[in-house]
């Protein structure tokens, strides 16, 4: 319908790994599915992110569905596992990416399989 906007599904796919004398780590790869749509490079900024009753803030970075890249910096500090990480589309890092498909404000999870 006009006006809608459509969901931004975000998959992560990952494991905790753990260092000697540091907190556990959770690695993620983004895969947004959006159609047939060519979405380019865009910024989520976790605002509202919680674990154990705590918040986090952290950049994630994803790539479009049409290709195979995938960053290597998607890493959360995370002190205990999480089951899902809450976020706010707070900037973009492509200009191409249209505002009115995912305002500024746009929130979503992110769900830890």
């Amino acid at each position: 319908m006009p006006g809608d906007i459509p969901a931004l599904t975000i998959v992560a796919n990952g494991s905790i790994y753990t260092k000697s004398g540091n907190p556990a780590y959770l690695a993620f790869r983004f895969t947004p599915e959006v159609g047939s749509e060519c979405d380019h490079t865009a910024s989520l900024r976790t605002l509202t992110g919680r674990y154990t009753g705590y918040s986090i803030c952290v950049e994630v970075q994803f790539t479009d569905h049409q290709s195979s890249e995938v960053t290597t910096d998607n890493w959360f500090a995370l002190s205990q596992p999480a089951t899902a990480l809450n976020y706010t589309i707070s900037t973009y890092t492509r200009q191409q990416i249209p505002a009115d498909r995912y305002p500024l404000g746009t929130q979503g999870a992110i769900y830890i399989p």
